[in-house]
């Protein structure tokens, strides 16, 4: 793990403790960590800290992209980044949606593919696989003029059989390295579920008095 360099984008900058503490053991074992400033576009937070990340220490060898909302265990960490470094091939853990679906689908939507787009909340990359996609960039500017190369972006694209499809920054990373692999290894999503009062509750309202007539 003294080779891994953790790559966190942050939309809002406030950290479960959950999340927190997974870090900081996957410190103690050696990781460095590159957090992202407050960003709410997901593709352009991502390449804020794509972007540097393969400048900071020539030494890392595995890029774990990980998302400020994913409590991965360290024994999921060391078992993704041995896969990536052992294979040279980019490997994701897995975790869901808040319907339960997994937040991955096979490659370019092919469901003979034997690689997929996954999220990239918890995702090994080798450090051949992100500079070898980083040399194919063109360099860009971003919102403070700063350079960025633009490593996710979200558009529409054809699939395997030449259907048009809405792409998110994730699926595009994916796409554009080969598509992953994606390993049984369970990891937490953290996600606010929204709470909406039931139809009895609703209609127990209906059924009193107008508040304006209530403070008349």
């Amino acid at each position: 793990m003294d080779k891994v360099l953790i790559v966190t984008p942050s939309a809002s900058g406030r950290i479960d403790y959950r999340v927190q503490r997974a870090w900081k053991v996957c410190e103690s074992y050696g990781a460095r960590q590159l957090l992202g400033t407050e960003c709410s576009d997901v593709a352009l937070a991502r390449n804020t800290v794509l972007t540097p990340a393969l400048e900071l220490d020539p030494s890392r060898d595995v890029f774990l992209l990980l998302d400020d909302d994913i409590v991965a265990p360290i024994d999921v960490v060391l078992k993704l980044v041995g896969y990536a470094r052992k294979t040279g091939r980019p490997a994701s853990a897995a975790y869901g949606t808040q319907h339960g679906k997994f937040c991955a689908t096979k490659l370019d939507w092919n469901p003979n593919s034997q690689r997929w787009m996954t999220g990239l909340g918890c995702c090994a990359i080798p450090r051949a696989v992100l500079k070898g996609y980083a040399e194919t960039l063109p360099v860009v500017l971003g919102p403070d003029d700063s350079k960025l190369l633009p490593f996710t972006q979200s558009r529409y694209v054809n699939d395997h059989a030449g259907a048009l499809r809405w792409c998110s920054e994730d699926y595009w990373f994916c796409r554009a390295i080969g598509g992953v692999d994606l390993l049984p290894l369970p990891v937490q999503h953290l996600k606010v579920v929204p709470i909406i009062p039931d139809a009895e509750s609703v209609n127990e309202i209906i059924g009193e008095p107008a508040i304006a007539e209530k403070a008349s």
